[in-house]
């Protein structure tokens, strides 16, 4: 027999047994209906059953190796690890709620706490990506040359390559008109033209409200190198 399936049977077994081990546990009340017609006990069997399916994740938590990979790829019954996994849930069942809500409770912590870890080094590769608002401003001077552009054009040019060259991911607009030598209300203008046809966005970092091209900018900025329509600036 597969051994998956002998652990889920070991599983159903020992929910059963600890189930009604923790319902006759307490001392019988007066008055009570027979053991066997007692809703009570049925229902403590199942959640002794819930709580036995969840040694495995208990074990996870653990860092075991009672369930590792070698030990699930074997065949038939193996007597020195499944009586041991059989002890753990038939453990689990007799506490059943108590180790329900512990077990829930510490699986909550753990991945909150694994959450806030990747928010954590996510924030610190956003930061190292964002351009501070004292940044020094990039001399290489515009990226388009007004050839066949209208000034406009060649300033929303300039802003798109200006996003998409730099070191930095997001981008304040002080280093954006340094890259572009432009002043402050020009690129202002520029980003909110950009940002309503969704090829610039806008998030709001730590250091402040901050820039990024979007992948529809990339391809405007694509086309426009490809057509000629502007040309960079050596």
């Amino acid at each position: 027999m597969d051994h998956g399936i002998i652990l889920i049977l070991i599983m159903i077994a020992a929910g059963l047994v600890g189930g009604a081990v923790s319902y006759v546990l307490p001392l019988a009340k007066p008055g009570s209906p027979p053991l066997l017609k007692d809703r009570g006990l049925y229902q403590s069997m199942l959640i002794g059953i819930a709580a036995s399916f969840m040694v495995p994740l208990f074990l996870k938590l653990i860092s075991s190796d009672l369930l590792s990979a070698d030990q699930l790829g074997k065949g038939g019954f193996d007597a020195s690890n499944d009586l041991v996994f059989a002890g753990f849930c038939l453990m689990a069942a007799i506490s059943s709620r108590k180790f329900i809500e512990l077990l829930t409770n510490n699986a909550l912590e753990t991945l909150s706490h694994k959450v806030d870890q990747a928010n954590r080094a996510a924030d610190a590769v956003a930061d190292s990506l964002t351009e501070d608002s004292a940044g020094a401003n990039n001399a290489a001077g515009p990226a388009f040359r007004a050839l066949m552009l209208q000034p406009e054009e060649e300033n929303r040019a300039n802003v798109l390559y200006a996003l998409a060259s730099s070191s930095f991911t997001f981008r304040t607009p002080e280093g954006i008109c340094g890259d572009c030598h432009l002043d402050d209300a020009t690129v202002n203008k520029v980003l909110a033209s950009l940002l309503t046809e969704k090829l610039v966005e806008q998030t709001l970092r730590p250091q402040g409200v901050r820039f990024h091209i979007t992948p529809l900018g990339r391809a405007k900025l694509g086309e426009l190198s490809r057509s000629g329509a502007g040309k960079v600036q050596r």
